[in-house]
């Protein structure tokens, strides 16, 4: 696990806190375990 694993890891996060934000959650983990809140 490197470079890459890091890079693939801060995307998926990148895209949960997008999606976050897109229902109105400030962190991306708190909007994907509250269903979006």
């Amino acid at each position: 696990m490197g470079k890459r694993a890091f890079r693939f890891l801060f995307i998926l996060t990148f895209s949960f806190e997008v999606l976050g934000f897109a229902h109105g959650g400030l962190f991306p983990a708190h909007a994907v375990d509250t269903g979006g809140t």
